[in-house]
């Protein structure tokens, strides 16, 4: 069962709106000491140009919070927020708040359903694996 346990971890970690970091973060602006250690530099979705500065970051799926500030990603669609600003975020919650051993935003905790999204998803890609089981078994 560890491999089931491991997939119902991470469901319910996504769910309840885990924060995921980064050791890089992109920025619109970056200082002078920033731009010195630039690892790259590329066009953000709305075409403007962005950073990748030794910051660490977080990636962020609010909009209002986001859009237009932070640099947005070409292929997700989140925004890279520094550590920092998402740490001073009203939505942000800390670790062991909520019953959730890592920090979490609860606006995405709100969307993602919480620990019934999880349970939800978890059940569909049980009976998703159980039809697959039966297909190859002839049943």
């Amino acid at each position: 069962m560890g491999v089931l346990d491991d997939l119902f971890k991470r469901r319910r970690e996504v769910c309840n709106g885990r924060i995921e970091t980064a050791a890089g973060n992109w920025v619109f602006e970056p200082t002078v000491k920033q731009r010195e250690d630039c690892t790259h530099v590329r066009e953000d979705a709305t075409g403007r140009t962005m950073y990748l500065v030794k910051q660490r970051g977080a990636w962020c799926l609010n909009p209002d919070v986001c859009e237009g500030v932070y640099p947005k990603s070409t292929s997700s669609g989140c925004w890279f927020v520094p550590w920092a600003h998402c740490r001073k975020c009203r939505h942000y919650r800390k670790g062991g708040t909520d019953g959730l051993r890592s920090p979490h935003c609860d606006w995405q905790r709100l969307r993602r359903g919480g620990d019934k999204g999880a349970a939800k998803e978890t059940l569909g890609v049980m009976r998703d694996a159980v039809s697959f089981a039966d297909e190859v078994m002839g049943r």
